[in-house]
């Protein structure tokens, strides 16, 4: 790793930390049956435009069971790609939108982290710093990602599911098989 890398890292790793220790205090953790979760956060990737299409679908289906959800998508570049439109529920999180550290300064991920979703569900398949933050430092009830997701560091996610591949569809579905069979209070 090159050596501003390194220092970027560790500077990321500082923030995080101060703010994750804060953020997990006053987090209420509650497991709820599917049926009653109403409000969902969903972080994807946004780099693909079929990957994309695939989370579209999976935000319509939820919707249609009478859920709020938000997306929260991640592009790796400062330009927005032509699939990427400005809708309502989504946003989309680009490098115009992080600072040197690798924080996130877009005035919606403030709003994001602070809103108390009932479940947080992240599809991305590799840890992004940027993503990491939101994750970390959401108020969201139950936080659900891949095991190659969690940080060593912290404990992000309540529940982890392994994804055999880079199908969407199928991780929503194992969720959704998975949900019913935990425990509630």
């Amino acid at each position: 790793m090159k050596i501003i890398e390194l220092i970027k890292k560790y500077f990321f790793d500082l923030k995080l930390k101060k703010k994750f220790l804060l953020a997990e205090h006053y987090r209420h953790k509650n497991l709820l049956p599917p049926q009653k979760i109403n409000t969902i956060l969903i972080i994807f990737d946004a780099t693909d435009e079929s990957k994309c299409k695939e989370i579209f679908d999976i935000v319509a289906d939820l919707q249609n069971q009478k859920k709020e959800v938000r997306a929260l998508g991640y592009v790796p570049y400062k330009e927005m790609p032509h699939y990427c439109l400005p809708k309502l529920s989504y946003d989309y999180l680009s490098k115009k939108h992080i600072n040197f550290f690798d924080i996130p300064t877009a005035s919606f991920i403030n709003d994001i982290i602070k809103m108390n979703f009932n479940l947080l569900i992240n599809f991305m398949l590799h840890n992004i710093r940027p993503i990491e933050y939101v994750a970390a430092l959401s108020k969201a009830q139950i936080k659900i990602g891949n095991p190659h997701l969690q940080l060593k560091e912290y404990e992000i996610y309540d529940i982890v599911i392994m994804r055999k591949n880079d199908d969407n569809n199928e991780f929503y579905k194992n969720i959704f098989h998975y949900l019913p069979l935990l425990k509630t209070k």
